[in-house]
């Protein structure tokens, strides 16, 4: 009989929690929210860097085009710098031509005046005896103030157009020096915006790796958190498929419980267990008989219960879920102690539970105590009530630090509070 009813239990917990996982969900929901977070805070440097990166970019192509519109003026100015240069040498050449013309008209005028100068008394006496008349004389003195006059005016001519092209060298002399002033500070500004070019594109360039390795950590951290995010979607999956097991399995342990208790009526006659059930059952060896006594509550100092035995939401699933025992929130490391006297069957790691600690009380009862830090007892050791039995924790499948305590009668799951109160 005994040995039915643990070998029961034991189906019954492997069932009801199915696989040993690595992590609990609530730890993966935990490294999936971190993951969140710094893709969060990542996304944010990333913004950032790209409007900054946008702004350089603004920047330095304004000054690539301001360093192109430069180099169109510089063209430009030399183009005009080589035209002048033309025009001022036409101009040279047109001086030069028109010195020339007034140096040779200036010698041939000398050249009459010094003649004239020099014998004026014969040529003056020579005109007027020569003169046929009156008339003659005067013509010959109207000639000779004529043809003077004419090289005045011929000279002073000459020597407005020379001064006239002078002016005009001079003027196309001073623009091309205007010019050249002109591409000098072009080709200096040119030179400034170059090295703020050259400035601007490290900056630019500096900033795009940067934003490289910005993306490169998000999606390695989108990634992790996919990956996580399947293993947590694998794990309550797996465990909704175990709790339905978990139903099945009760539902045939009732049918059992209900068969087997049937059978044993009509062939004994009697309700309750006797000695002949020790047939079904190896007791552990042991010099003394155990039997436990009254119930107590198992965690000395905390008393609140977050969830109760019966249907609920399960607070990591959230699907409708049968609670086989209750729980008792409490301080990692705070004793949990045996609610009665009985021999340890169970001490150790089982399933979800974490660490759990299974207590058989002799009388078709078992009291089990689960996601304790580790344990405190072993199996075949004989506890009294207030025994401690382990430090509470959260092992296995828990979302805070608490005591799973349930407690088994003939194989059925039973309200732990009809016998420890809560």
């Amino acid at each position: 009989m005994r040995k039915f009813i643990a070998s029961l239990l034991a189906i019954t917990m492997i069932l009801s929690l199915g696989l040993t996982f690595g992590e609990s969900i609530d730890e993966l929901k935990q490294q999936i929210e971190e993951k969140n977070q710094n893709i969060a805070g990542k996304e944010e440097e990333l913004s950032s860097i790209r409007g900054e990166l946008e702004i350089t970019e603004q920047s330095y192509y304004a000054v690539e085009a301001e360093i192109e519109n430069l180099r169109a003026q510089i063209a430009e100015t030399e183009g005009q710098i080589t035209e002048k240069g033309k025009e001022i040498e036409k101009t040279e050449a047109k001086v030069k031509e028109a010195m020339k013309e007034y140096n040779f008209q200036a010698e041939e005028f000398g050249g009459r005046l010094s003649t004239m100068y020099l014998s004026k008394d014969e040529s003056f006496w020579s005109m007027i005896f020569n003169a046929e008349g009156f008339e003659d004389l005067l013509m010959r003195i109207s000639n000779y103030r004529r043809i003077v006059k004419m090289d005045e005016e011929t000279l002073n001519e000459l020597n407005k157009k020379r001064e006239e092209l002078e002016k005009l060298e001079a003027k196309l002399n001073d623009e091309k020096k205007e010019l050249v002033v002109l591409s000098d500070a072009l080709e200096a500004d040119k030179a400034a915006s170059e090295v703020k070019s050259a400035e601007l594109a490290e900056i630019k360039a500096g900033l795009e790796e940067k934003a490289e390795e910005v993306s490169a950590y998000i999606s390695a951290e989108a990634a992790a958190g996919a990956e996580l995010q399947s293993q947590m979607d694998y794990l309550i999956e797996e465990a909704r498929r175990q709790a339905a097991a978990a139903d099945e399995a009760r539902r045939q342990a009732a049918a059992e419980e209900a068969r087997r208790r049937a059978e044993q009526e009509q062939n004994q006659g009697e309700e309750g267990e006797n000695s002949s059930s020790d047939d079904y059952y190896e007791e552990p060896s042991r010099d003394f008989d155990y039997v436990g006594g009254g119930w107590s509550w198992p965690t000395p100092g905390y008393y609140y219960v977050s969830y109760y035995f019966g249907n609920r939401v399960h607070p990591l699933f959230g699907t409708s879920d049968y609670h086989n025992g209750i729980d008792i929130l409490g301080d990692y490391g705070a004793p949990v102690v045996a609610a009665r006297d009985g021999l340890v069957v169970h001490a150790g790691w089982f399933s979800g539970y974490g660490n759990c600690v299974i207590i058989d009380h002799g009388d078709g009862m078992q009291s089990l105590y689960a996601h304790g830090t580790g344990v405190s007892v072993s199996v075949g050791q004989y506890v009294y009530a207030g025994t401690t039995v382990m430090p509470m924790g959260s092992t296995g499948i828990s979302t805070a630090v608490h005591l799973h305590f349930g407690i088994m009668s003939g194989g059925a799951w039973v309200d732990p509070t009809a016998y420890v109160g809560g």
